[in-house]
């Protein structure tokens, strides 16, 4: 119970080091997209992937945006998302984008990729 008490009562004096967490990432970043560029395979895995939750998200908030906009209630955002989605007319349009931009990755992630035989 000591040690619960002081914990509560003495301040944090933990100071995260982002600099290095940023660089970090950056590394990470730079040896997926080098990765991406070697090999095809995986750049066209990594966008079916991205493409099938980008249309999942697309939908979900295109249909929370209609539903508000027809119920005509205020938008009620998750996670904090005030500042990025306030209005229904902006749920659709976020939406709307998440969708195209998922399609769109989808088509390019099947487009070519195979080579015909010589004749």
């Amino acid at each position: 119970m000591l040690f619960a008490q002081e914990m509560l009562e003495s301040p944090l004096h933990v100071k995260a080091d982002t600099g290095l967490a940023m660089a970090l990432i950056y590394i990470l970043a730079l040896s997926f997209v080098m990765w991406c560029l070697i090999r095809a395979n995986v750049a066209r895995a990594f966008a079916r992937i991205f493409a099938v939750l980008a249309i999942g998200a697309g939908i979900g908030v295109l249909v929370w945006g209609i539903c508000a906009l027809a119920m005509d209630m205020p938008i009620r955002s998750p996670f904090g998302l005030v500042y990025l989605i306030a209005d229904p007319v902006e749920a659709i349009g976020w939406g709307a984008g998440l969708l195209a931009g998922g399609i769109t990755a989808m088509v390019l992630s099947l487009v070519g990729g195979k080579r015909l035989p010589a004749m």
